[in-house]
Order: structure tokens, then C-alpha cells, then sequence
């Protein structure tokens, strides 16, 4: 399984499975099944209020090196919205970029990642593992905490 999120769950076989996997696939969906129709358990289902995947559009901004490599601040997540990322957030699962260097954050993103985070959601690549906060390009004017400077690499 890989790539699964709240909505969705992607099986992937290979020409090295067998009969044997295709059958431990095959009852694990029953059985998923069976505790899906089953009323007495409880079925929490998609958090409330998670904003929906079309409400997760993203502006760019700045180039991706651009904001990468831009004067950099951490911002609590709360106030996120409206600054330009400078990190990729990958929230797992499924693993996929919700937000890339230089984009624009919204409140909707914003909202889809505390949400998430309630439900067991981590970033696999946010500079802040508990997405707390997050990297955005430097408002000169209102600095708080500066992101730590990125050692050079000699060619």
C-alpha cells in the first residue's frame, strides 16, 4: 500500500506477487468491508472540516530556487497564511506536496494541516516535524525567528 490517504488507498503489484498477496488483498477488503458496514463501530470517517483537494489549489508566487534560497523566518502555522513558503510540505500520507517553495499559503492549506496533524498526519520533509511551524521567505520588516543558514557546498 503506498500513497493512501483519508480518501483513498492504491494497491500496487508486481510481477513478484502471487496468488498468496493477491488473496491477503482480497480478504483485508472484505474485512474492511465488513467493519465499513458494520453501525455498531465506531466510524469516524474525514476529519471535519478538512478542506477538500480543490480547495488546496496554490498561487506560485516566486520561483521554487528563488524562495528556496530567499531570506528565510519560522512563522507558527497559524499565522501562515498569505506568506510564501520557502519548504516543501509533504504531508504523509499519502506523501505528496501540499505546498512547494514559493507558493502561496492559504488559509485553507493552513486549516488542512492542523486538521490532518489531529488526525496523525506528519510532514516527511517540513523543517519543523511537528508542522508547528513553518519556513517561509523573510518579511524583513517583522523578522521573528530566522531559519538557520544553509552551509555552502564547494564545487
Amino acid at each position: 500500500m503506498g500513497l493512501s490517504d483519508e480518501r483513498h488507498l492504491l494497491a500496487t503489484f508486481t510481477i513478484g506477487n502471487g496468488r498468496r498477496d493477491t488473496n491477503a488483498l482480497i480478504s483485508a477488503f472484505e474485512s474492511l468491508a465488513d467493519w465499513a458496514r458494520d453501525r455498531t463501530l465506531r466510524h469516524d470517517g474525514v476529519p471535519k472540516d478538512l478542506p477538500r483537494y480543490d480547495e488546496l489549489g496554490t498561487k506560485q508566487v516566486m520561483t521554487p530556487s528563488e524562495a528556496f534560497f530567499a531570506p528565510s523566518e519560522f512563522v507558527p502555522l497559524k499565522d501562515a497564511a498569505g506568506r510564501v513558503s520557502s519548504a516543501m510540505v509533504s504531508p504523509y500520507p499519502p506523501g505528496v506536496p501540499r505546498i512547494l517553495p514559493g507558493e502561496r499559503i492559504t488559509e485553507s492549506h493552513v486549516a488542512y494541516f492542523e486538521i490532518s496533524r489531529a488526525a496523525g498526519m506528519f510532514p516527511m520533509d517540513a523543517n519543523d516535524r511537528t508542522l508547528r511551524e513553518v519556513r517561509v521567505v523573510a518579511d524583513v520588516k517583522k523578522a521573528r525567528r530566522p531559519a538557520r543558514r544553509r552551509a555552502r557546498v564547494a564545487t
